[in-house]
């Protein structure tokens, strides 16, 4: 035998001491349910009691794949898209409709809501008959993409569309429009849509905090001979809506209901080796925590590598955050298996007629393109060019992209489907800050999977148990929208010669009124103030609010010297304390919008016009400040501060200063828009301090200083390339860029509109050199991206909010 090594010697000594000192700890059972060992395997993914149990899980799941598959390479009778080929519940819509009753359609996603309309339209086109038909929808995006795929069904000449941003061939017996154009143009803001059809796609968005009040005023205000036709697949009580519409309308209204969906939606659970169909689960599972990360990085590669593998791909993962997306794309990009040389001469060969079509070569970074060449990678998010995006869901329509990392916002946008969806978080940016992913949102995501005629199921994968308990059985949720005031809605109502009497039915009329069974609003007007008062007084003939709101002013007026002031204004008081709508009217009075009348002043007429961030600030410079009413560069650069989020970090020059004094801007927003009447226009603060003099203030949510200062360099000539270069950086990227100017292009156009001569004009001359390459699309089509203010909202895809510290050493935030 040979003799031992010191080494040898001491590691033998050493695990004889560690031997002594371990059996005086106390010894646990391995097998007590519930131990470390218990916790530790199932926070890994050991879901099952035995290996063997879990072999057959895996295995089973397997076969069900590899079966799917098959059947889809065999099938000659998946479902498909054809106008003539209609399931028995779109048929019961068609006759509702060719009755000339309000339909309200509830349907999954993919179940072939849009062919509805589709085949309507076709019919009517057919028989020769004249009608007109406005298509609206959610968001600008959507918008667009129905605009290219009516024109594909129906020609270049029978369709047009109206968004913020665009007008063309608004004759066309079919116009696509966002939802807020079509409401404009009932409010005579823009041009009038003469309508026998309206179709409200997605109108879930009906409960949205911040656009939710636009869906019910063009509801309520459309008129009495147009036809209604909701379509959503995420709205729990649709029958409210039907009684909601045929109460306001007095008109039959017909609920369309199905649950069927072509292709249905099986979940897959990742178990830290292999997807596992949840029919396959161990039953009765306890709940697992659903806080905190969902999977390690790792172990996401590693889902992913299986799914590909598996035959899921196509999928889209979503992720909250912007920057978030790009990560991932990357990581994936090193960690999932090579392409093929002829996967990746396909991909190549497609993506180069995409960027041709889009006129996208010049401008898509070379990094982006590289990504999606080789791998048959991509992501997708709303800091991207508006024709990157586009060119991303042009691939995605195609099949061409195996893996797509995006924020929700494309889940609301093209009419499109993949094999797959993974939900790679709980939680997205909004403007209060973080907020959970809604159940809209959800069904939305997940609703994507499955592809008409290419899948026969659809997958929703879920990379961890927790993830899957917490939301992979989300349920529609009941929709009980309350109605906002807006200023310029009142403003154009007034304006298009309705009474207040009737204005005040109209908000009557929503949603929440028609359910509530609360006391109608009233107005402040001779109707509700003057019975019980004297039949003569110093008042008769002149707008009681107009009065009061003098009196309160300035002590002037005719309610100085009245003896039934006292009274008078305690019901005026009484109606103000119960009424927000009362509010609102005082409130217009009390800025000068409204005259003795009743009726539009000078600056109501201008800010009617203005439906946009800080419009009545706008109309107060153009009606009171010589310097703002002739300049409209001046005027363009204030309404670009209006037009970007105060929360968003351009990068500008340290010697810009913004075009009105901060001291003013504060006041003059305080007196226009008093957060008790505008709670919705302010980001609530956190508290510090118990006493009240230290509360931080609340902070307008549209206004950043530093837009000013863009705008004006792209007013002085400068290029695409060195404003990118200048201002942008990773939390404030390009596709912002897009969207800033696009926005104040929007705000000139409603000026244009507004007809005040020569400012109407010089506004009209620089919306369209500010429409300057890149951003001029009228060779083309639209860009398939949200851009005007009318298009944003917490449902849709939002940036994170940056920390000071994330900003590069040489360059410091505004």
């Amino acid at each position: 035998m040979s003799q031992k090594s010191p080494l040898q010697k001491s590691r033998r000594g050493f695990g004889s001491h560690k031997n002594r000192f371990r059996s005086k700890r106390p010894q646990v059972a391995r097998s007590k349910p519930g131990t470390f060992r218990d916790r530790r395997k199932k926070s890994m993914g050991h879901l099952y009691s035995s290996h063997e149990k879990r072999q057959q899980a895996w295995s089973k799941t397997d076969a069900y794949l590899r079966a799917q598959n098959k059947d889809v390479v065999r099938s000659v009778d998946l479902p498909t898209d054809s106008l003539t080929q209609r399931d028995p519940w779109q048929q019961k819509a068609l006759d509702a409709l060719f009755r000339g009753s309000h339909v309200v359609v509830d349907a999954p996603t993919t179940a072939g809501k849009t062919r509805i309309v589709e085949a309507y339209l076709r019919d009517k086109i057919d028989q020769g008959e004249l009608f007109r038909a406005c298509y609206t929808c959610p968001v600008k995006s959507l918008a667009n993409d129905k605009f290219r795929e009516m024109k594909a069904l129906f020609g270049d000449q029978l369709v047009g569309i109206s968004t913020g941003d665009i007008k063309h061939n608004l004759a066309a017996p079919i116009i696509i429009a966002t939802l807020e154009s079509y409401r404009n143009s009932l409010l005579g803001r823009e041009s009038s849509l003469a309508i026998d059809l309206v179709i409200f796609d997605e109108y879930h968005y009906i409960q949205d905090y911040s656009r939710g009040s636009a869906w019910q005023e063009a509801i309520i205000l459309s008129h009495s001979t147009t036809q209604l036709l909701l379509l959503s697949a995420s709205v729990a009580n649709s029958e409210d809506f039907v009684r909601w519409i045929q109460g306001i309308h007095s008109q039959k209204t017909v609920l369309i209901s199905t649950s069927y969906r072509p292709v249905p939606l099986k979940n897959l659970v990742f178990d830290g080796k292999k997807w596992i169909l949840e029919d396959y689960l161990p039953k009765n599972i306890s709940p697992t925590s659903s806080d905190g990360q969902i999977v390690s990085a790792g172990t996401f590669a590693a889902a992913l590598r299986a799914s590909e593998e598996a035959g899921l791909t196509p999928t889209i993962i979503y992720t909250g955050k912007r920057l978030a997306t790009e990560k991932m794309a990357r990581v994936l990009a090193h960690t999932m298996p090579p392409l093929t040389e002829s996967a990746r001469a396909h991909v190549k060969k497609q993506l180069q007629g995409v960027l041709k079509k889009h006129q996208n070569e010049e401008w898509i970074d070379p990094r982006f393109r590289r990504l999606v060449e080789d791998t048959g990678i991509a992501y997708h998010h709303s800091g991207l060019p508006p024709s990157v995006r586009a060119t991303v869901e042009s691939l995605l329509k195609e099949g061409i992209i195996r893996i797509c990392v995006a924020t929700s916002g494309l889940s609301l946008g093209i009419n499109f489907s993949v094999k797959s969806t993974i939900i790679a978080d709980k939680k997205r940016p909004g403007d209060q800050g973080m907020e959970r992913y809604s159940a809209s949102d959800v069904l939305q995501m997940t609703g994507r999977a499955g592809r008409r005629g290419k899948d026969l199921v659809g997958y929703s994968l879920w990379p961890s148990l927790s993830h899957y308990q917490s939301m992979a059985h989300t349920e529609r949720d009941s929709i009980h929208p309350s109605i906002r005031h807006d200023p310029t809605t009142f403003l154009g109502l007034i304006d298009k010669g309705y009474p207040l009497t009737t204005i005040a039915d109209l908000y009557n009329r929503s949603f929440q009124k028609f359910f509530s069974g609360a006391p109608a609003d009233q107005l402040i007007c001779d109707r509700t103030i003057k019975p019980g008062l004297p039949d003569t007084l110093p008042c008769d003939g002149v707008s009681v609010g107009y009065c009061y709101a003098s009196y309160k002013k300035h002590r002037k007026g005719r309610c100085r010297t009245c003896q039934w002031r006292k009274p008078c204004h305690n019901k005026i008081r009484h109606e103000l304390a119960d009424s927000s709508l009362a509010k609102l009217h005082f409130h217009l009075h009390s800025i000068n919008a409204l005259g003795a009348s009743d009726q539009l002043t000078g600056y109501g007429k201008i800010a009617k016009y203005l439906p946009h961030s800080g419009g009545l600030f706008v109309a107060r410079l153009i009606s009171s400040d010589q310097s703002f009413a002739t300049s409209i560069e001046k005027l363009t650069e204030v309404m670009a501060c209006f037009s970007l989020a105060h929360y968003k970090s351009p990068l500008v020059s340290p010697t810009y200063s913004p075009p009105t004094r901060s001291s003013y801007l504060r006041k003059s927003l305080a007196r226009l828009y008093p957060e008790d009447l505008f709670s919705y226009l302010y980001e609530k603060k956190a508290a510090f301090s118990s006493d009240p003099s230290q509360q931080p203030k609340s902070q307008f949510i549209e206004y950043h200083p530093g837009a000013g200062y863009i705008i004006c360099r792209w007013m002085d000539g400068a290029s695409w390339k060195d404003l990118v270069r200048e201002v942008t950086h990773n939390y404030f990227a390009e596709g912002d860029l897009f969207t800033l100017i696009y926005k104040v292009a929007n705000y000139l156009q409603s000026l244009y509109q507004a007809g005040l001569g020569p400012l109407s004009s010089d506004a009209k001359e620089l919306r369209t050199y500010l429409l300057r390459s890149p951003l001029d699309f009228s060779s083309h089509d639209p860009p398939s991206t949200p851009i005007t203010t009318e298009d944003t909202s917490p449902a849709m895809d939002h940036e994170e909010k940056p920390s000071y510290d994330a900003y590069p050493n040489d360059k410091t935030p505004p």
